[in-house]
């Protein structure tokens, strides 16, 4: 069980939704019951997958669901991840304050951890989108950079949405030159994963 959660993993961050997908599955009827960190893992890997495949209603109930498992068990990365993905769903549906506590909450618990400063890039990321959202640009601003140099330890690619969103940002707070620099980045990013 615990080996397919980690292949699941694995599948999914490559982009595999597919095999991520069959793996996690696999992983959930593998694991007992009282595994309940592991299944936390997998039952957020069935969540992204359907976020993938854009299925937001299963994803949002895997999401819930992990999130559930998580707290229960003191799994803060799976909390704070189920947290994070219920806030951009909440965006989406066009529910800000649901997202705002959401994004706010995952902040909390990552600081929770021995070493937060990676896993709070999440929240930090959601907030700025939401204060763009918002049109709360400066706070936007603060919110998206501190996010995304804290994202650099998890990878280009987890943060390029927010590297968008900031480059919108900075453009209605007219630095045209740093969103050029920007987009850039994003091209580098794209080309590479």
């Amino acid at each position: 069980g615990p080996v397919a959660v980690y292949l699941a993993l694995l599948a999914t961050h490559q982009g595999h939704d597919v095999a991520g997908q069959r793996l996690a599955q696999r992983a959930l009827a593998l694991l007992p019951e009282h595994s309940r960190y592991f299944r936390s893992f997998a039952t957020l890997l069935l969540a992204l997958n359907n976020l993938n495949g854009d299925d937001d209603e299963a994803a949002a109930a895997q999401l819930r669901e992990a999130l559930a498992i998580g707290d229960h068990v003191g799994n803060i990365m799976n909390s704070v991840l189920a947290r994070c993905h219920l806030g951009g769903l909440a965006l989406l549906r066009n529910h800000p304050d649901e997202a705002q506590r959401l994004y706010i909450e995952a902040l909390a618990l990552a600081d929770e951890l021995i070493h937060p400063e990676a896993v709070r890039s999440f929240p930090l990321i959601g907030l700025g989108i939401l204060h763009y959202e918002r049109n709360e640009l400066v706070h936007a601003q603060r919110c998206l950079e501190q996010g995304l140099e804290l994202n650099l330890g998890w990878g280009q690619i987890g943060g390029l949405l927010g590297r968008v969103v900031l480059a919108k940002v900075r453009r209605a707070l007219g630095c045209p030159a740093s969103t050029e620099a920007i987009a850039q980045m994003i091209d580098a990013i794209t080309a590479h994963g």
